[in-house]
């Protein structure tokens, strides 16, 4: 009977540091999970704030391109004045 209540207890441990492992394990895994999401957002932010700083600077250049032949067709129209 005490040989039994041992195992038993034994047993029970094991039971019990199996069933741990296991939890550290998922734990673990949804902890990468979650790290590669994040980090995945964080790529496609970055990669949005570049493009929209590019669409910003070509937007920017066409502008002044406007105001430059605007003004030329000033000048010429107060030239021929």
């Amino acid at each position: 009977q005490f040989r039994n209540k041992r195992d038993a207890e034994r047993l029970s441990r094991l039971e019990e540091e199996e069933k741990n492992l296991i939890e550290t394990t998922q734990r673990k895994f949804f902890a990468e999970v979650l790290d590669a999401v994040r980090e995945f957002q964080l790529q496609i932010q970055m990669s949005q704030k570049r493009r929209k700083q590019r669409n910003d600077g070509v937007q920017a250049w066409h502008g002044r391109q406007k105001q430059r032949a605007t003004r030329a067709e000033k000048l010429r129209i107060m030239a021929l004045k």
